[in-house]
C-alpha cells in the first residue's frame, strides 16, 4: 500500500518533496503480545537494495525481527522502504 498523504509522509533531509515511509510490507508476524513494561530489542538486516531512476532515491528491503525482555519473538517482518540517496 502505497501513503502519499502529505501529513503521514516525511523522510530526513528532503526539502518540498512528498515522499512516502513506509512502502511495502511483504511478510509480517506478531506472534506473542507485548506488555507494558515489556523491554522490546529489534534486530534488522538490509536484505536487498534497489536503485531507481531517479538520482534522489532508492528502495531498500528491511528483515526485522523484535524479541522481549525472555527472548520471546514477538513481530516478524519484511518492509520496503524508499529513502534518500547520499549525495
Amino acid at each position: 500500500m502505497l501513503n502519499t498523504q502529505r501529513e503521514s509522509c516525511t523522510v530526513v533531509g528532503w526539502e518540498h518533496k512528498v515522499i512516502p515511509e513506509t512502502i511495502v510490507v511483504n511478510y509480517m508476524d506478531i506472534p506473542a503480545p507485548v506488555h507494558v513494561g515489556d523491554t522490546v530489542s529489534a534486530e534488522m538486516e538490509v536484505t536487498e537494495k534497489k536503485e531507481l531512476d531517479r538520482d534522489d532515491a532508492g528502495f531498500v528491503t528491511i528483515d526485522s525481527t523484535l524479541t522481549n525482555q525472555e527472548g520471546t519473538v514477538v513481530f516478524e517482518g519484511d518492509m520496503k522502504f524508499m529513502i534518500k540517496t547520499r549525495d
